[in-house]
Parts: C-alpha cells; sequence; structure tokens
C-alpha cells in the first residue's frame, strides 16, 4: 500500500528527493526537490512531521547521529525545528515543517545536512534516504510508518573518496594553442577536491605515471574543466 493511497495519511510525499553524492572531504550534503501534499479534506492542520531515516548509508559506516540542518529553502512553508531521533540502532532526522496553506503542496527546493561523519565510512554506491510524513497532531511514529509501509525512497547517491571525469576522447590527444601544435594531453571535467591538489594520471596496465598537474582548490571544486593535462 502506498502513501498516497492511505485514507489517513493527513500529509503525503509526492517527491522524495534528490540527494547529492557524498564525498569523503565533506560533512555536508544537499538535497533537492522534496514535495510534500496535504489532503484536500484535511483543511485545518498545517504542522507536520517529515522524516529522513539514515539507515542504509549508517551501514556502510556513516555516524549521523549528529546531523542538523545548516540551511534550506522551502516554498509553501517553513522549517520551524529539526531533531535526531532513534529507530532500532540507526538515527531518524525528525524535521518539523508549518505548512502556509493546506491548498499548495510545501516544496523543499533544497535542504542541506551538516554534520555528516565519514570518517569510519566505505565506499558505497546506490544509496537511499528512508522519507516519510505525518501530522503533528497524530500518534502515528516514523516506526508505524515504516511498518505500514507509508515511507518512500529518495533518489540514489554514492559515496566516494574522490571524483573524476574523462570524457570519451583520443588515447593521445594532441593540444593546439594559437594555432600552432603542442605537447600531447588529455582534457578532465567534474574533478572534486576542497583543498589545493596535483591531478595525477597513470597508466591503467603498467600503473606508470603519464602526467601530472597541479591545481588550486578553486579549479578543483567540479564546475570546471581542466584541459590539456601533459602527457610524458
Amino acid at each position: 500500500m502506498s502513501a498516497d493511497a492511505h485514507g489517513d495519511q493527513t500529509y503525503n510525499i509526492s517527491d522524495p528527493g534528490d540527494p547529492e553524492d557524498l564525498f569523503s572531504f565533506e560533512n555536508t550534503q544537499n538535497i533537492s526537490n522534496i514535495e510534500i501534499t496535504a489532503d484536500k479534506e484535511e483543511t485545518n492542520i498545517r504542522n507536520l512531521t517529515l522524516y529522513l531515516g539514515f539507515s542504509e548509508l549508517e551501514n556502510t559506516g556513516f555516524n549521523m547521529s549528529r546531523v542538523n540542518i545548516r540551511r534550506s529553502e522551502v516554498f509553501g512553508g517553513n522549517i520551524t525545528s529539526s531533531k535526531i531521533i532513534d529507530h532500532r540502532q540507526n538515527s531518524v532526522l525528525a524535521i518539523q515543517i508549518k505548512a502556509s496553506n493546506t491548498t499548495n503542496p510545501v516544496q523543499i527546493n533544497s535542504i542541506q545536512l551538516d554534520g555528516v561523519n565519514s570518517s569510519t565510512a566505505e565506499n558505497a554506491g546506490s544509496i537511499e534516504y528512508e522519507l516519510g510524513v505525518v501530522n503533528q497532531d497524530t500518534t502515528r511514529t516514523y516506526a508505524d510508518l515504516k511498518e505500514e509501509n507509508l515511507t518512500k525512497r529518495s533518489g540514489s547517491f554514492r559515496h566516494l573518496t574522490g571524483s573524476i571525469e574523462i570524457s570519451e576522447q583520443a588515447t593521445v590527444s594532441t593540444n593546439y594553442q594559437r594555432g600552432s601544435r603542442t605537447d600531447s594531453g588529455v582534457t578532465i571535467t567534474k574533478i572534486r577536491s576542497n583543498v589545493n591538489s596535483t591531478v595525477v594520471i597513470t597508466d591503467r596496465g603498467s600503473g606508470e605515471v603519464v602526467g601530472y598537474q597541479f591545481k588550486n582548490a578553486k579549479e578543483m571544486n567540479g564546475s570546471r574543466m581542466i584541459s590539456s593535462i601533459h602527457l610524458t
């Protein structure tokens, strides 16, 4: 039975959101596009609790017991408080929200989690959060939502120790500057780090270093394309 089909659910999650990938050097994570709608027959209840379950993440070694909300962008309501609760030895973030009205949905365009501890975490792919919502006048808990199959899973994300992407290109691409041929190089996109770093390219077969280049933290933020790393 889905949350949308449950007759006495005052609020339903119509979009469970899209978390960004988590990186080992960060203690924050952004989640976007969470949408909550109200049952049109319930017009007088505007206070609700959104639950965000971290069990899959904690099963990979994360400690989420001190997570809180650093910042958020919400339309159709506002976040009034949040706290961590326990469910079967896993952390759940309970977010209190006051809806502006029950006609329009509460749209959480973005929410940034702070206090994410990955010090003992392993790399993992296809992690999902489990979300549930109740109105604050009910006695139903996160455990009840789980038992009644009234939770929804977010979009999947990964935990990575780093991020680098090399698009399909010639094995050895020649760089051009001002119309003249220069040394061979490679182009890299979506590289992520928050510190000054040296990007090192190695040969997969031999492990030999075939190119390297120093980049500052601003150049390593993932939004820039790093081109023409010289190949030796």
